[in-house]
């Protein structure tokens, strides 16, 4: 009898996931998980909860309800220096998105929609486990994130969400062993990738895709930022990115830092003073970053530059994960001024430190010139 109900049970859930709304079916509900992202990138959680909950009826046991307070429970925690990385309520969430990805690409698993959720849900899960140092865990969850993502790659003619995760596949499988020649004997194992063909795939998704046009917005300017210093096309994506998200302040630290490299300091500081008046530590951080740069290149003020990075270590180092970018940016800062002061030994150690942590191409070339001169 207990067998019975069992399989009562499991069949019923079975044909109920065969009949489950499909949201890429319906445009009108899509528009609602459309101006739920936009507000989430805008900073407006209580607006994107309302839109969120406008698909709980027809969605909630779609892993697109659980995977929209999931995105919108990561973004407000996502820069707290202080926050405990290990969020139970946020993981169980995760865990729901996931139970119900799989039941969904069960009944559907030839469909975009089962396979992007199942692609998303994982993703979002290796970078909990990541973030929490579950390095196996972690490595798992990627794996099954590969599975869906390898489906994605060729079905993004067709539906624009996977052009994201096809765009970093096609980037990174070049850039990555290009910055870690160690890896290049396991690459093998990647397609054969092509930078500009990666960048382009993510321009297509910034123009179509809906869950993921922030995230192609996001990576579009950090890669021209962070390796191929295109610092002209980072401003022009930038202005875009600001115009569609007025209230995000990364992407505001994102364009200020483009400004400033392209030699545009006046309107890079307007975009600086909004990262210092925030009540959020680690927005101060990166503006006490970029505003020692600014005293530094434009006012010549070495002074006031070294008192700005120096607020800038002081409050990157408390997490150096969340931080590091803008933090071997900093580092660079306190080197120029003690090499400037004829202090060698405090100038290597501070580079030494940025090394250490750089992933950009123009801090790593800086900080290996000033080795090789001394």
């Amino acid at each position: 009898m207990k067998s019975l109900l069992i399989m009562s049970f499991f069949l019923f859930t079975q044909l109920s996931f065969a009949q489950q709304k499909m949201i890429f079916d319906h445009p009108e509900d899509l528009k609602w998980a459309q101006l739920a992202v936009e507000q989430v990138y805008n900073y407006q959680f209580a607006a994107a909860d309302v839109y969120i909950e406008r698909l709980k009826e027809d969605y909630e046991k779609h892993p697109v309800y659980n995977t929209l307070k999931s995105l919108a429970m990561y973004q407000q925690s996502v820069f707290d220096l202080e926050k405990d990385k290990n969020d139970p309520v946020y993981h169980a969430k995760l865990k729901s998105a996931l139970e119900y990805a799989d039941l969904l690409y069960k009944s559907h698993k030839d469909s975009d929609e089962a396979i992007f959720f199942e692609l998303l849900v994982h993703s979002y899960l290796a970078l909990y486990h990541n973030e929490n140092k579950n390095f196996m865990n972690a490595a798992g969850e990627g794996k099954r994130a590969y599975k869906y993502l390898k489906k994605g790659y060729d079905r993004k003619e067709t539906n624009p969400e996977f052009y994201l995760t096809s765009g970093l596949l096609d980037f990174y499988s070049v850039q990555y062993p290009e910055a870690n020649p160690l890896v290049k004997p396991v690459m093998w194992f990647f397609p054969n990738g092509d930078k500009e063909r990666g960048v382009e795939y993510l321009y297509k998704g910034s123009e179509q895709a809906v869950f993921t046009r922030p995230e192609c917005y996001s990576y579009i300017i950090h890669i021209y930022l962070k390796y191929q210093n295109e610092y002209d096309k980072a401003v022009k994506i930038g202005e875009e990115i600001i115009g569609l998200y007025t209230g995000n302040l990364f992407f505001k630290a994102r364009y200020a830092e483009a400004l400033i490299y392209n030699g545009a300091y006046k309107k890079a500081k307007i975009e600086i003073n909004k990262l210092l008046e925030s009540d959020i530590e680690f927005f101060k951080f990166v503006g006490y970053t970029l505003n020692g740069v600014y005293y530094e290149k434009y006012l010549s003020n070495r002074e006031i530059a070294k008192n700005n990075f120096k607020k800038a270590v002081s409050i990157g180092e408390k997490n150096v994960k969340v931080s590091f970018d803008y933090l071997s940016i900093a580092y660079t800062g306190m080197a120029r001024y003690y090499d400037y002061k004829g202090k060698d030994d405090e100038a290597e150690d501070y580079y030494e430190k940025a090394l250490d942590i750089a992933e950009y191409k123009s801090v790593i070339k800086e900080a290996e010139d000033y080795e090789d001169a001394h």
